[in-house]
């Protein structure tokens, strides 16, 4: 309807789920989105340097001059149709903004429900974490990147459109750019104290080669665990099952300060 009315901008209140559902209706279209953070994690807006914490900054974005249109790339889950597995032609396709997570992101989008992120805000998701972490075990990947096959062994795995997960200040990893044309997939090695230790420490000093992790980059993505893990896109919880991704080059517009980085 905002396409067919000719609008400028559709200014979207809520969190990284509500933001993609607009998002999903406005795919290459001329009409731009801004964000008006007021979900429980706000990790785009976080991304596209939207004023966190002052709707008013944040819808006088339109109006103060101060703002550009930029282009980012969104990624495209694609799922078997219902009744159907992976592998017997039929499918739906969904975008993420942020990300896909298996695994300890799974688990915790799981664990942090409606009821209690109402309760607890930003705090249901280090709660969700601590018993996300505690159960994590060793798991195998087969990754087909842009057709080639990768095995390896993790405790989690990541496909990431952004590097911002709702905390400002912290980017899982600095090298992840939404306008890049590509997806980064992080396989996640080991739960053990040192090694959350190390992760934490790489983040702050934006260190990658310190990261226990294993970074890839790619245009296609599918991710096969054994055994399955819990899944989640962009905080939504899906049923564990293998993983099929693509990004969507520049196929979304958004409304951000005219100083923030295309990131």
């Amino acid at each position: 309807e905002a396409v067919a009315a000719g609008v400028d901008a559709v200014a979207v209140y809520g969190g990284d789920g509500t933001v993609r559902e607009a998002v999903h209706g406005l795919l290459n279209t001329d009409v731009p989105v801004l964000i008006l953070p007021g979900g429980t994690a706000n990790a785009m807006a976080l991304a596209l340097g939207v004023p966190m914490n002052d709707l008013n900054a944040a819808a006088a974005l339109l109006t103060c001059g101060d703002c550009t249109v930029r282009q980012y790339d969104v990624g495209q889950l694609i799922l078997p149709a219902a009744g159907q597995s992976s592998g017997s032609g039929g499918a739906v396709e969904e975008i993420f903004l942020i990300g896909i997570g298996l695994g300890i992101p799974g688990e915790m989008a799981e664990v942090a429900d409606r009821d209690l992120k109402d309760r607890l805000g930003v705090l249901a998701y280090a709660l969700s974490s601590i018993q996300a972490v505690r159960n994590a075990g060793t798991v195998r990947y087969e990754l087909t990147l842009d057709g080639e096959v990768v095995r390896t062994e993790g405790v989690s795995c990541a496909i990431l459109n952004a590097g911002e997960f709702g905390i400002p200040g912290v980017r899982i990893a600095p090298s992840i750019d939404m306008a890049d044309g590509k997806l980064d997939v992080i396989v996640f090695k080991s739960k053990s104290l040192p090694a959350l230790v190390s992760l934490a420490a790489s983040v702050m000093r934006q260190d990658e080669q310190a990261g226990p992790y294993d970074l890839y980059h790619a245009t296609e993505v599918k991710i096969v665990p054994t055994p399955l893990q819990p899944v989640q896109v962009d905080g939504e919880v899906l049923e564990p099952q293998p993983i099929v991704a693509r990004v969507l080059p520049c196929a979304a517009k958004f409304v951000v300060p005219a100083a923030a980085d295309k990131r």
